[in-house]
Order: C-alpha cells, then sequence, then structure tokens
C-alpha cells in the first residue's frame, strides 16, 4: 500500500495519504448502515448523525492527545507543534 495516494498541487503540495481516505470510508459506511439498521428500529436520523460526529470528533481528538502523550520529548518546548497536524499524529 502507498502511504500517500495523491498530492495536490496546492500550498505548496498537499498530499492525500490512504489512511485518511480509508478512515474517510470507514465513517461513511458506518453512518450509512447506522442509519439503515436505526430506521429498522425506528429510531430518529437527526440524532443518529449528531451521535456519530460527535464520536468521529472525540476519537480524533483522543487520538491526538495519545499522540501527543507518547511522542512527548518531540513537543517539549515547541508547544506550537502541538496544534501542527501535517506533521503525525493522526
Amino acid at each position: 500500500m502507498h502511504p500517500v495516494l495523491i498530492e495536490l498541487p496546492i500550498f505548496g503540495g498537499f498530499p492525500i495519504h490512504t489512511y485518511g481516505v480509508m478512515l474517510a470510508l470507514a465513517v461513511f459506511q458506518a453512518a450509512v448502515l447506522m442509519r439503515k439498521w436505526g430506521d429498522q428500529d425506528k429510531l430518529p436520523g437527526d440524532d443518529l448523525y449528531d451521535m456519530a460526529f460527535w464520536t468521529l470528533l472525540g476519537g480524533l481528538v483522543g487520538a491526538r492527545l495519545e499522540y501527543i502523550r507518547v511522542s512527548w520529548p518531540e513537543f517539549e518546548g515547541n508547544y506550537l507543534m502541538l496544534l501542527n497536524l501535517r506533521k503525525g499524529g493522526l
């Protein structure tokens, strides 16, 4: 598998990573299945999408916080790097 699927020529070369595409596909598929199964159980669709959004956001923030925790020496003394998502952490 290639780590970078394509590099867009904007912003000096913006890479589209394979894991990002796979994550997006997984989230989309999970939302579709959640909606289908929720309709079968007569659950409100808007609430399901809200739950999916907050779950995804919590997972991404939690993943970044864990990366910071295990790589703390990399960030120590340069705290602006905590916000730089292009240098790893997801």
